[in-house]
């Protein structure tokens, strides 16, 4: 039994070694994926023949797709999210793009509480859809812990902008102006802020007197 797979696979390697064209090793390849998976159980050596394949052919999303399971299979999560993010480059459709990206930044969360990373990678979701709710709420978390006020704001901005009555939006503005006005301390941002709040509540007292007191420093 084994000893006959075994054998075969070292015929493959000559083969591919051998194999004239680049369609022809993909297909040896594909051949000794089978073995070692099918009959050896060797998950190594999947990995390594899928790589090859992926050396021949660099965008090939399903062989990236096989790659990610194998990798999850083995628990070798670096290797995961490192293969995710290849695909997240690859993949033309928007939609899959934004649900690998996400992937990548709970990996980053579970696997290694690394809120940095997962940063990265959720503001790389919002980019694509900036009404993703789990990507905006946990980048609201992290940046408050981070004390990044900044784009804290950003992200509370993008999601004023998707609310559909004005009184809302009025309401949520003067939360996002408050908080600028406590943590941020940059006159300017406030400004900014209190001046949206009256584009969509022009009598807003809380607004008119904020920017009073901001014109007269």
């Amino acid at each position: 039994g084994e000893q006959r797979w075994n054998a075969l696979v070292e015929v493959l390697k000559e083969e591919v070694e051998l194999a004239g064209s680049p369609d022809e090793k993909v297909t040896l390849l594909r051949e000794m994926v089978d073995t070692y998976r099918e009959r050896l159980n060797l998950d190594v050596m999947v990995v390594n023949a899928l790589n090859q394949i992926l050396g021949i052919t660099p965008s090939h999303l399903e062989v990236m797709d096989e790659l990610a399971a194998q990798y999850e299979k083995m628990s070798r999560w670096t290797d995961l999210i490192a293969i995710l993010k290849k695909k997240a480059e690859a993949t033309l459709d928007a939609a899959e793009k934004v649900a690998v990206w996400h992937r990548v930044a709970t990996l980053f969360l579970e696997r290694f509480s690394n809120q940095a990373e997962a940063i990265k990678a959720y503001e790389q979701v919002i980019e694509l859809d900036p009404t993703h709710p789990d990507a905006i709420s946990n980048l609201k978390v992290m940046y408050e812990k981070r004390r990044d006020w900044d784009r804290l704001i950003g992200v509370y901005q993008r999601e004023i902008d998707l609310l559909q009555s004005d009184e809302e939006r009025a309401k949520r503005y003067v939360e996002v102006a408050e908080l600028a006005s406590t943590k941020l301390k940059r006159p300017q941002v406030s400004m900014d802020l209190w001046a949206k709040v009256l584009e969509y509540d022009p009598r807003n007292l809380k607004a008119l007197e904020e920017l009073e007191q901001l014109y007269e420093k």
